[in-house]
Protein backbone atom coordinates (compact mmCIF):
# COMPACT_ATOMS: atom_id res chain seq x y z
CA UNK A 1 0.00 0.00 0.00
CA UNK A 2 1.78 3.12 -1.25
CA UNK A 3 1.81 6.39 1.33
CA UNK A 4 -1.23 7.97 -0.60
CA UNK A 5 -3.71 5.13 -0.01
CA UNK A 6 -2.41 4.37 3.73
CA UNK A 7 -3.57 8.53 3.90
CA UNK A 8 -6.67 7.78 2.28
CA UNK A 9 -7.47 4.78 4.43
CA UNK A 10 -6.18 6.88 7.38
CA UNK A 11 -8.59 9.87 6.62
CA UNK A 12 -11.49 7.69 5.68
CA UNK A 13 -11.35 6.06 8.99
CA UNK A 14 -10.96 9.55 10.52
CA UNK A 15 -14.24 10.44 9.03
CA UNK A 16 -16.29 6.89 9.54
CA UNK A 17 -15.62 7.74 13.56
CA UNK A 18 -16.30 11.40 13.47
CA UNK A 19 -19.75 10.60 11.49
CA UNK A 20 -20.09 8.11 14.18
CA UNK A 21 -19.92 10.25 16.74
CA UNK A 22 -21.79 12.56 15.15
CA UNK A 23 -24.44 9.67 14.50
CA UNK A 24 -24.80 8.82 18.08
CA UNK A 25 -24.83 12.63 19.47
CA UNK A 26 -27.78 13.08 16.91
CA UNK A 27 -29.75 10.71 18.93
CA UNK A 28 -28.93 12.33 22.34
CA UNK A 29 -30.39 15.30 21.73
CA UNK A 30 -33.26 15.67 23.56
CA UNK A 31 -35.26 18.18 21.66
CA UNK A 32 -39.34 17.83 21.39
CA UNK A 33 -38.71 19.56 17.78
CA UNK A 34 -37.85 16.75 15.20
CA UNK A 35 -36.33 19.91 13.18
CA UNK A 36 -33.29 19.89 16.14
CA UNK A 37 -32.09 16.52 15.06
CA UNK A 38 -32.33 17.44 11.18
CA UNK A 39 -29.06 18.93 10.64
CA UNK A 40 -27.02 17.14 13.11
CA UNK A 41 -28.38 14.30 11.36
CA UNK A 42 -27.43 15.29 7.89
CA UNK A 43 -23.76 16.30 9.00
CA UNK A 44 -23.18 12.60 10.38
CA UNK A 45 -24.29 11.25 6.96
CA UNK A 46 -22.05 13.54 4.98
CA UNK A 47 -19.25 12.47 6.96
CA UNK A 48 -20.27 8.89 6.50
CA UNK A 49 -20.61 9.11 3.41
CA UNK A 50 -17.28 10.97 2.82
CA UNK A 51 -15.79 8.16 4.59
CA UNK A 52 -17.07 5.76 2.87
CA UNK A 53 -15.86 7.18 -0.22
CA UNK A 54 -12.32 7.70 1.01
CA UNK A 55 -11.99 4.25 1.96
CA UNK A 56 -12.76 2.62 -1.13
CA UNK A 57 -12.07 5.04 -3.67
CA UNK A 58 -8.83 4.26 -5.67
CA UNK A 59 -5.93 6.72 -4.56
CA UNK A 60 -4.59 9.09 -7.26
CA UNK A 61 -0.92 8.18 -8.29
CA UNK A 62 1.84 10.14 -6.41
CA UNK A 63 2.67 13.02 -7.88
CA UNK A 64 4.53 16.43 -7.40
CA UNK A 65 2.72 19.49 -5.96
CA UNK A 66 0.40 20.77 -8.63
CA UNK A 67 1.36 24.32 -9.46
CA UNK A 68 -1.75 25.98 -8.35
CA UNK A 69 -1.66 24.12 -4.89
CA UNK A 70 0.06 27.06 -3.30
CA UNK A 71 -3.27 29.38 -4.49
CA UNK A 72 -5.44 26.97 -3.02
CA UNK A 73 -3.76 26.60 0.67
CA UNK A 74 -3.59 31.06 0.65
CA UNK A 75 -7.54 30.88 -0.20
CA UNK A 76 -8.30 28.36 2.49
CA UNK A 77 -6.32 30.07 4.75
CA UNK A 78 -8.19 33.63 3.58
CA UNK A 79 -11.50 31.58 4.16
CA UNK A 80 -10.32 30.77 7.74
CA UNK A 81 -9.64 34.26 8.71
CA UNK A 82 -12.66 35.52 7.21
CA UNK A 83 -14.89 33.04 9.20
CA UNK A 84 -13.41 34.04 12.94
CA UNK A 85 -13.45 37.81 11.54
CA UNK A 86 -17.45 36.86 10.82
CA UNK A 87 -17.88 35.06 14.52
CA UNK A 88 -16.75 38.11 15.92
CA UNK A 89 -18.32 40.66 13.62
CA UNK A 90 -21.70 38.17 15.02
CA UNK A 91 -22.78 39.80 18.07
CA UNK A 92 -22.25 43.62 17.13
CA UNK A 93 -23.82 43.79 13.63
CA UNK A 94 -26.12 41.40 13.96
CA UNK A 95 -26.92 38.03 11.62
CA UNK A 96 -28.08 39.48 8.61
CA UNK A 97 -25.04 42.54 8.33
CA UNK A 98 -22.40 40.11 9.16
CA UNK A 99 -23.51 37.06 6.62
CA UNK A 100 -24.15 39.66 3.95
CA UNK A 101 -20.44 41.14 4.77
CA UNK A 102 -18.95 37.81 4.80
CA UNK A 103 -20.90 36.91 1.33
CA UNK A 104 -19.66 39.80 -0.34
CA UNK A 105 -16.47 39.18 0.57
CA UNK A 106 -15.83 35.51 -0.35
CA UNK A 107 -17.97 36.70 -3.52
CA UNK A 108 -15.63 38.66 -4.62
CA UNK A 109 -11.79 37.54 -3.52
CA UNK A 110 -12.21 33.45 -4.18
CA UNK A 111 -15.36 33.82 -7.19
CA UNK A 112 -14.06 37.40 -8.49
CA UNK A 113 -17.25 38.17 -9.77
CA UNK A 114 -18.37 41.90 -10.48
CA UNK A 115 -19.66 43.96 -7.71
CA UNK A 116 -23.07 43.85 -8.64
CA UNK A 117 -23.29 40.80 -9.12
CA UNK A 118 -21.43 40.33 -5.66
CA UNK A 119 -23.36 42.61 -3.80
CA UNK A 120 -26.88 41.27 -5.26
CA UNK A 121 -25.37 37.36 -3.95
CA UNK A 122 -24.77 38.68 -0.94
CA UNK A 123 -28.03 40.83 0.01
CA UNK A 124 -29.88 37.86 -1.43
CA UNK A 125 -28.35 34.97 0.12
CA UNK A 126 -28.66 37.32 3.74
CA UNK A 127 -32.64 37.40 3.15
CA UNK A 128 -33.07 34.51 2.37
CA UNK A 129 -31.02 32.76 5.18
CA UNK A 130 -33.71 35.52 7.70
CA UNK A 131 -36.74 34.47 5.99
CA UNK A 132 -36.71 30.77 6.44
CA UNK A 133 -34.64 31.53 10.02
CA UNK A 134 -36.97 34.44 11.68
CA UNK A 135 -40.07 34.00 9.27
CA UNK A 136 -41.09 30.22 8.28
CA UNK A 137 -38.54 28.71 11.27
CA UNK A 138 -39.31 31.49 14.22
CA UNK A 139 -35.82 30.76 15.29
CA UNK A 140 -34.34 34.40 16.64
CA UNK A 141 -30.88 35.15 14.97
CA UNK A 142 -27.98 37.21 16.85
Amino acid sequence: MTGVAKGQHTVGLALLGLGALCLVETFRIKDPWTGARLLPLIVALAFLGLGVAHWVSPPGADAPAAAGEKRRVGQVVVVLVLLAVYVALLPAAGFSIATGALIAVLTRMLGRYSWPLTLGLAIGLALAAHLVFVVWLGMPLP
